[in-house]
């Protein structure tokens, strides 16, 4: 394309608005994300009310969904027990003196998960792990191969913390130093500073 086509499409996109040129791509997401859900729909239509019932309010239906409720809630604590120290040294660390290298290692540590997608970060702690697993050469060590709630939380842990630490990162880097430093001459002490104000 000519630098003169560019200006031309530049401009007809800025005159159409931002909703008009938008519209296409997230009415494709929109529709590719609700087939499933309206298959699901379909298909629970078509079944027997009564079997229906019976399949959705049965002791294992709650027994799995209460699993699953406690291994978010769990993923978000650990996530959030890995995220915020690194993101607190990534973003503030410069109020208690702490050197430019530790806030980039902590930057680095934060956003390097993202490299790798979850399935194999998952594939390569089950090949690392166990007794025929690739830590297991190493003399006196033999870890665990992650299975189970403990592997999935493990697992789900370090594929999400790196998302909530660019979030926290973000948050705390925004914010204004004035109002800890205000706080601090108050009174607070810096435990009262982070819950209180940050």
């Amino acid at each position: 394309m000519t630098a003169r086509a560019v200006r031309g499409l530049a401009g007809a996109l800025r005159r159409a608005g931002p909703a008009r040129w938008l519209a296409v791509p997230v009415g494709l997401v929109v529709a590719g994300v609700a087939v499933p859900l309206v298959y699901l729909v379909l298909r629970a239509a078509e079944a027997d009310p009564g079997t229906l019932v019976d399949l959705v309010w049965r002791p294992r239906t709650l027994r799995l969904a209460v699993h699953t409720l406690g291994l978010a809630a769990a993923v978000v604590a650990a996530a959030t027990a890995i995220a915020l120290p690194l993101a607190w040294l990534a973003a503030r660390a410069e109020t208690v003196r702490v050197p430019s290298a530790v806030r980039r290692a902590a930057t680095a540590a934060g956003v390097l998960p993202l490299a790798l997608p979850g399935y194999v970060m998952a594939t390569a702690l089950l090949g690392a792990t166990g007794p025929r697993g690739l830590l297991a050469g190493w003399p006196g060590l033999v870890l665990p191969r992650p299975t189970g709630f403990w592997g999935a939380l493990v697992v789900l842990t370090l594929a999400t913390f790196p998302y909530l630490f660019l979030n926290l990162r973000s948050a705390l880097a925004g914010l204004d130093p004035v109002s800890e430093d205000a706080a601090r001459s108050l009174g607070l002490g810096p435990w009262a500073v982070a819950r209180r104000v940050v």
